[in-house]
């Protein structure tokens, strides 16, 4: 490795870094979700192996260009979908009101199975912009 003795070379070292670390992390991301040949291309995985096996710096604009392509495809894949975050909201609130159902006397932890029920509590939650705490 070569001592950088410019600016431009501070940063761009920099830059790699950074870039390398968020690759890094996205690609044990997918991995754990078991995602990772579904979310990238035979190609993408294999800039990724490359850019993280090989001790070298991004010089090329190209090169650059496409492993932020690559991260940004790898975040999208990450981001909870509207379902998923409807029905993390929709349970939530599902155990409330059935405890509040059951301290009524009311039959209601049925009420937790009913994934239509969940949905719907989950995607009102959302349209009134709900602000739950966890």
């Amino acid at each position: 490795m070569q001592l950088q003795t410019t600016t431009e070379g501070l940063n761009s070292q920099t830059l790699n870094g950074s870039l390398k670390d968020r690759l890094f992390y996205l690609r044990h991301k997918l991995t754990q979700k078991r995602i990772y040949r579904r979310a990238l291309s035979n190609i993408e995985r294999g800039i990724v192996h490359l850019v993280l096996k090989l001790d070298v710096k991004l010089v090329s604009k190209g090169l650059v260009d496409a492993v932020k392509g690559i991260i940004e495809k790898a975040q999208a894949w990450l981001r909870p979908t509207l379902y998923q975050r409807a029905m993390g909201i929709g349970y939530r609130l599902a155990e409330v009101n059935v405890n509040i159902a059951l301290h009524w006397g009311l039959d209601a932890m049925k009420w937790l199975e009913d994934r239509c029920y969940i949905l719907l509590l989950g995607l009102n939650a959302l349209a009134s912009n709900w602000r739950g705490k966890g």
